[in-house]
């Protein structure tokens, strides 16, 4: 088969809904490109502040059950 002719990366390619998916600016490319084999499953949490609900997301390591804000 002949070489892949597509110019856009698969990752930054339109879904069917037009969803595009894009590196996070919060990473660095060398750091991104890093993998320890970890999965990571992200939940939302509903928290009061000062009386206020809000809703902010963590992680969890399902390798290690760490948990992390995001």
């Amino acid at each position: 088969m002949g070489k892949n002719k597509l110019k856009t990366p698969v990752a930054e390619q339109p879904d069917p809904d037009g969803f595009v998916a894009r590196r996070s600016h919060h990473v660095s490319g060398k750091k991104f490109s890093q993998s320890d084999g970890d999965t990571w499953q992200e939940t939302l949490a509903v928290c009061e502040m000062a009386n206020v609900l809000t809703i902010r997301s963590y992680f969890t390591n399902l390798r290690t059950s760490v948990r992390v804000w995001d």
